[in-house]
């Protein structure tokens, strides 16, 4: 695969093993959808500052990093998402850390992962300063929220400005209050204490104006989130259901075989979202519609822009 990284690639499962569990097509999906959080796609963008948002305190390096992802962003040049001008962060390159059929193997991005919150680094030349702007990007707007370290991954002061200066967008993230939940002690989650819990595969709420703010794609204790599980699902429940029609057509055609077919994945096509499925014995075909395969052509444009 040409995202991974060539040492990552051994820590995929077979492709064998997608016929005993939904597992292995929740791994290239999970890459899939992490690769497409990480990347910007390349829009003009218009630039809307929060009130949190602010450079006074920066170095002239600094200054001069920022100004050229501005110039890149407002002129939806996709040269930005090019590893090389360190605005990504270097995570963002990582996908397991482990071997198929381990726990916990896949390496998330948090804020990313269920929050929709992303971060460039503005500290290329020396990234033991932690310059990080934090974004989020809705259509054509791309939304810069502060500037900080690593720690305001795990605090909930960026969650506050959205909530107070962008109540709007709360849809757009997956970002909910939770109804008729009853408010206890206004309790502060540590640094540390939002690092354990979202590493172990857990969620953390917020209490933000008296309500509880969460995800509405919390994550599972694989960390994997509930919209890559969905999407696997909706892909499972496509095929299976013209998988079954076109074995009831087989059937119907070919009574003499008795249900003895050997069905396989022949084609796909991401430009018209079609997979064609065949069957080995009587050579019949069909078309099965999957919108998803559409991510593959985003992919294809990304990596030839870099």
């Amino acid at each position: 695969m040409k995202i991974l990284l060539a040492k990552e690639i051994k820590y995929l499962p077979k492709a064998s093993d997608i016929d005993k569990s939904w597992q292995p097509l929740g791994d290239l999906v999970f890459v899939i959808e992490r690769f497409k959080m990480s990347k910007i796609i390349p829009y003009k963008y218009n630039i809307v500052y929060s009130s949190k948002y602010g450079e006074l305190s920066l170095e002239d390096n600094t200054i001069k990093s920022l100004n050229k992802l501005k110039l890149l962003l407002t002129n939806g040049d996709g040269e930005i998402n090019n590893s090389s001008l360190g605005f990504l962060p270097k995570s963002s390159k990582q996908y397991f850390t482990d071997y198929y059929g381990t726990s916990k193997r896949y390496n998330v991005d948090f804020a990313n992962q269920f929050l929709g919150i992303k971060h460039f680094h503005l500290d290329k030349d020396n990234r033991n300063k932690e310059v990080l702007l934090y974004y989020l990007t809705v259509k054509n707007k791309i939304y810069f929220l502060k500037i900080g370290d690593h720690k305001d991954l795990y605090q909930q002061t960026i969650i506050e400005t959205i909530v107070n200066e962008f109540p709007e967008l709360l849809n757009d993230l997956s970002i909910a209050a939770m109804p008729d939940m009853p408010i206890g002690k206004d309790y502060k989650y540590s640094v540390n204490e939002v690092k354990e819990i979202w590493g172990k595969g857990g969620n953390v709420s917020f209490l933000i104006n008296n309500s509880y703010y969460t995800s509405c794609v919390p994550q599972t204790f694989s960390k994997l989130n509930t919209q890559t599980i969905f999407i696997v699902q909706n892909i499972y429940f496509q095929i299976d259901l013209q998988l079954r029609r076109f074995l009831h057509y087989l059937n119907e055609k070919y009574p003499e075989k008795n249900n003895d077919f050997d069905i396989e994945s022949l084609t796909f096509n991401c430009e018209e979202n079609i997979l064609v499925i065949g069957d080995k014995i009587t050579k019949e075909a069909v078309e099965i519609r999957i919108d998803y395969l559409a991510n593959l052509k985003f992919i294809d444009d990304i990596l030839q822009q870099n």
